[in-house]
């Protein structure tokens, strides 16, 4: 039993090390390209910084949003997308509609009176929302400065550590204990 809980601690290890290494790579290209959204399998994760879509979502809340054609969207559906300016919103659809320059969605804050001023171009969207959880955010963006990263690895790396250390401690006294 001992041999197979040393093998899930050193696995815990690589898999943290693993998680470790992923991470900074996304960092530095997060960095490196600032304006690219970045997708998992055809997810985003987001967190959102305002509170336009208030009580539905929160400033802090981490959305995941679903990469889908412009096509699909209908409606009353929750979508992100960018503006001319790069900068990223997520509202809600209010109105789809098609005209000579294709496939343009109107938008709304739920917390806002009145719809936003621009129309969204098909070509701007991002996903339709399909994941959220309150306050989580807060957390990622956290955990994805370089403070965040080594807390995330050195909390556990500790932990397995002290554990070792209590167990060759514990052996020790045995052996002590035992050649008297």
């Amino acid at each position: 039993m001992p041999r197979f809980i040393n093998f899930l601690k050193y696995a815990l290890v690589m898999v943290l090390l693993v998680i470790l290494i992923f991470f900074i790579l996304l960092i530095i290209d997060v960095k490196s390209n600032p304006g690219k959204i970045k997708s998992v399998f055809g997810y985003v994760p987001m967190t959102v910084v305002s509170d336009s879509m208030s009580p539905y979502l929160n400033s802090g809340d981490l959305i995941v949003v679903k990469e889908v054609k412009p096509e699909k969207i209908n409606c009353n559906d929750v979508i992100s997308f960018k503006l001319e300016d790069n900068h990223i919103i997520t509202h809600r659809a209010v109105e789809v509609f098609k005209n000579a320059d294709g496939l343009k969605i109107k938008t709304k804050g739920d917390a806002n009176e009145e719809t936003d001023d621009w129309e969204v171009f098909s070509t701007n969207i991002i996903g339709v929302l399909c994941l959220k959880i309150p306050f989580a955010g807060y957390f990622v963006k956290s955990m994805a400065s370089w403070k965040g990263i080594i807390i995330m690895m050195v909390i556990p790396l500790f932990a397995i550590i002290s554990g070792e250390l209590r167990e060759v401690l514990s052996v020790r006294e045995n052996i002590i204990r035992e050649g008297r």
